[in-house]
């Protein structure tokens, strides 16, 4: 069990961080947008991830690059090339630890403020350990492959990026592309970690 996990009740401060989340700030939003016509594009969704979400958006687009995460899921979905979906076509796009695998993060960050509608809001949450201070643009440092028991849903002989990145450049990212930012650090006391939420809303009309 790594340091990231609660000693009590075992489960990932990234999942512990995202009921206040969608609670103080997501929710909020998006009853002010009233887009829930449109579901919400998530990434790589855990169950209790979904279950959350689920409250909050009643329309729910289940998406991965890789590996099955069950019911109405749709795989070989790439964060850097949503051009199957048309523009405005979500009210909201939500992924943690997904931007933590490749160095291209300006395209993910770009085609997600395209496919959301006006009003629409991005989250996502990056590991703490590939968070620097400062603008360091994305760049990797080794490979992730797939291994007994560690991202087993990896095809042979593909590889991922496991990057590091300014909180920054990752914020201004975000304003290039043209959303409203907002950084929250939330802290974990079962832990003692701070996590780093990045949201991003796209101007209503």
């Amino acid at each position: 069990m790594s340091n990231d996990y609660c000693p009590n009740c075992n489960s990932p401060a990234r999942t512990r961080a995202l009921p206040p989340l969608l609670d103080d700030v997501v929710g909020p939003a998006v009853a002010k947008a009233a887009n829930l016509d449109l579901p919400l594009l998530g990434f790589a969704m855990a169950g209790i991830e979904k279950q959350l979400i689920d409250k909050v958006f009643p329309l729910v687009k289940s998406v991965s690059l890789f590996g099955n995460y069950g019911g109405d899921h749709e795989m070989g979905v790439d964060a850097r090339d949503l051009s199957r979906y048309a523009d405005s076509s979500f009210a909201g796009h939500f992924s943690i630890l997904l931007y933590d695998y490749f160095t291209e993060q300006d395209d993910g960050i770009r085609e997600a403020y395209r496919v959301l509608a006006p009003g629409g809001i991005f989250f996502t949450q990056l590991g703490p350990y590939r968070l620097l201070d400062g603008w360091d643009a994305p760049y990797q440092i080794k490979e992730v492959r797939g291994r007994p028991g560690y991202f087993e849903y990896l095809p042979e002989g593909v590889a991922l990026a496991d990057i590091r990145v300014g909180r920054q450049w990752f914020l201004q990212a975000m304003e290039d592309a043209g959303f409203k930012v907002q950084w929250i650090r939330a802290h974990d006391r079962a832990t003692g970690a701070d996590l780093d939420w990045f949201v991003g809303y796209k101007p209503g009309v």
